[in-house]
């Protein structure tokens, strides 16, 4: 479900991608930047779960944008702005807010004022402004994929769309036995799913490919650890990747390097090197991208 949007933004920037990530640890996250460039004016805002405490040991959008680097943890700042009426402070490089009692809300960006690059404090006051002029309001989300035969005891954890980029559109869902934390060093059971309406990188001189799938020129991997990846794609797309943390998930995903698990996905998005950085063409789009 889509929890929150953005108003206005500085000039150039368009909302892109917004991140729903189930469970305690999870959260809800819109991205914003230039339609064109993955570099350059950007700004996040991850809305936390009530009663849990902001983090980024976990949250799967956590650095979708990243304070300076050498950033170090610190207090929190005095209070320097405020959103919706409630005092926000900087926090780590992060303006930080409570959005509902006992709910809290962080928002970071980066190059958002002339000069500014990703200074917090050079950015603040277009990231308070960018923070009250945020619009609230349930509604669906639109995905470009379908996904089926997820084996039993997977569930959705994670789900990404991407409705405008520099590739058109593009979405993630990450399949998990248990609840899920991106970067853990705890091994976990995941199985994902990435699409894409065009090959990152498109135009790459010579073919990387080392299988065919289904006429579809494919990319086949597995490390040491068992871990498995599959890329399959077009020209100039779409680009979907499957991918398995372990040898157990890739058998309980039908084995065969995942071609039979990828063998139940469904791009719903077209595929136009013309429509590159528009708006994604969401008719054909569903509500329920896992059947």
């Amino acid at each position: 479900m889509r929890f929150a949007r953005f108003g206005r933004l500085p000039a150039g920037m368009v909302p892109r991608t917004t991140v729903v990530q189930a469970g305690q640890r999870g959260g809800y996250t819109i991205e914003a930047g230039l339609p064109e460039r993955s570099l350059g004016a950007q700004v996040a805002v991850t809305f936390f779960p009530n009663g849990v405490a902001p983090h980024r040991d976990c949250h799967a959008a956590a650095n979708m944008v990243r304070p300076p680097a050498g950033t170090k943890p610190s207090p929190a700042a005095p209070a320097a702005a405020h959103v919706h009426g409630k005092p926000a402070k900087l926090v780590d490089g992060r303006l930080r807010w409570e959005y509902a009692p006992g709910a809290w809300a962080e928002a970071v960006g980066k190059d958002l004022a002339a000069g500014a690059g990703d200074d917090p404090v050079a950015n603040l006051d277009l990231l308070a402004r960018i923070a009250d002029d945020l619009h609230y309001g349930v509604e669906s989300l639109r995905f470009p994929l379908v996904v089926g035969g997820v084996p039993d005891g997977l569930r959705l954890a994670v789900a990404s769309v991407t409705e405008r980029s520099k590739v058109g559109w593009g979405s993630v869902l990450i399949f998990t036995a248990g609840p899920y934390c991106h970067g853990s060093a705890t091994p976990q059971a995941t199985l994902a799913v990435r699409a894409e309406a065009i090959i990152p990188g498109y135009g790459w001189t010579g073919d990387r490919s080392n299988a065919t799938v289904d006429g579809r020129r494919a990319i086949k991997q597995q490390s040491p650890t068992g871990a498995t990846d599959l890329a399959v794609y077009g020209d100039p797309g779409p680009y979907v990747i499957v991918s398995s943390s372990n040898e157990e998930t890739t058998r309980l995903a039908g084995g065969d390097g995942l071609i039979p698990f990828y063998r139940h996905i469904q791009i719903l998005g077209t595929t136009t090197l013309t429509t590159l950085a528009h708006p994604a063409d969401q008719t054909s789009w569903t509500t329920a991208p896992t059947r």
